[in-house]
């Protein structure tokens, strides 16, 4: 690795889930790419990877999710409105899962963010804890 890639991938490591999130969006942009169904699963693992670190010094999560995939996206839909609560109206519900990635649940234990991550993961969601 070069001293200038290795000093970018340092400044990533330093950026926040948040800021790393934007920061592939914007990549997605100048470069005209996406994370389509075919390198996904690649752009999650580099996800992970990056807010593994961030993870491993916390004693409480955000649960986000990352991705749904449309064929499961109403029984994906029924289980965030019932991890919420049902605080949301459909509408409300609709626009959450499609403007992702979406924080579902903030500063919880683990096992409960393990929990929350199963249940949408049984849906076919891909969910991170930050």
């Amino acid at each position: 690795m070069s001293m200038k890639t290795g000093e970018i991938l340092e400044q990533i490591k330093a950026l926040n889930w948040l800021e790393k999130n934007e920061l592939v969006k914007q990549i997605e942009e100048v470069f005209n790419v996406t994370g389509t169904r075919h390198n996904i699963s690649r752009v999650s693992e580099i996800l992970d990877f990056l807010i593994t670190e961030e993870v491993a010094e916390n004693n409480n999560f955000d649960v986000v999710i990352i991705q749904i995939p449309p064929d499961k996206k109403i029984s994906t839909m029924l289980t965030v409105r019932n991890l919420l609560e049902k605080t949301l109206t459909l509408k409300e519900l609709k626009t959450f899962v499609e403007s992702l990635p979406q924080v579902i649940r903030h500063d919880v234990s683990r096992d409960v963010a393990e929990e929350i991550k199963h249940q949408l993961e049984t849906t076919g969601a891909t969910v991170f804890l930050v």
